[in-house]
């Protein structure tokens, strides 16, 4: 289940129980329309599963949001690394708190 909290200074979508390609459009549908220059943070830290496949399925959106400032929460090393992988740039490492490969 997908969670968005619009903040004064923030966008923050929020990941619960299972995350998967629906999930992923979901996240696109939101951010559509956020504005250029835009913090916007994913927390996946109470995510309970995760598919590689819609981990991979959000490097293209996190992508196009380029002069944003994405940052993550809750994924591990692995997940980060097959993100930036498939081409996405998070914003600096400081805003990206990987937890530790299981």
């Amino acid at each position: 289940m997908l969670q968005c909290a619009r903040l004064p200074d923030e966008l923050l979508l929020s990941v619960r129980g299972d995350f998967g390609l629906p999930d992923v459009q979901a996240m696109k549908d939101i951010l559509v329309g956020v504005r250029p220059g835009a913090r916007i943070t994913l927390d996946f830290s109470h995510a309970e599963q995760m598919q590689e496949v819609a981990i991979a399925g959000m490097a293209p959106m996190l992508e196009a949001l380029k002069g944003s400032t994405v940052g993550v929460r809750g994924l591990c090393r692995h997940q980060l690394r097959l993100l930036a992988y498939m081409g996405a740039h998070l914003a600096g490492a400081a805003d990206s708190h990987a937890v530790e490969d299981s």
